[in-house]
């Protein structure tokens, strides 16, 4: 399988996530990441956009920004062509130590842009950088997407 890892991260971690979750899904499977790129001083230009066509799966990776969806993913996901008949994992970070504070409303918001483009999401995780359990955290989710896309 074919997965594309498309990663928008500011601080680093969302993108240590993401090679992480690459090196445990590289033993069974082709795996790429790809960066977002954005120009944010006047609005929102993408830079780089990457191209899924190629990948079978995707994983969409970005962080939270004020409670919600990073606006560079919502721009990405607004320009991407169809997602339809890609298996769909997605994942946010976000500074604060709860799900509930703004990661959970930013994977909906991801689930519900994917749906316009025809995707079904099938696995989530939110990764929440500050809380004392974050390297479990990120354990988990690993291990959980890679048991999603090696099945």
């Amino acid at each position: 399988m074919k997965i594309g890892i498309i990663v928008y991260s500011q601080t680093g971690h969302t993108l240590l996530v993401a090679n992480e979750l690459k090196k445990s899904l590289e033993s069974k499977n082709k795996v790429d990441i790809l960066e977002i790129k954005a120009n944010r001083n006047n609005g929102i230009e993408l830079t780089n956009i990457p191209k899924i066509d190629d990948y079978d799966s995707l994983v969409l990776a970005t962080f939270t920004e004020a409670f919600s969806l990073c606006p560079v993913m919502r721009e990405y996901l607004k320009q991407t062509s169809s997602l339809k008949s890609k298996k769909l994992a997605l994942f946010v970070t976000e500074h604060f130590p709860y799900p509930w504070m703004g990661g959970n409303h930013s994977i909906r918001q991801m689930k519900d842009l994917c749906k316009l483009k025809g995707g079904i999401t099938s696995v989530t995780g939110v990764i929440n950088w500050s809380n004392k359990k974050r390297n479990l955290m990120i354990s988990n989710l690993i291990n959980k997407f890679t048991n999603y896309f090696n099945s």
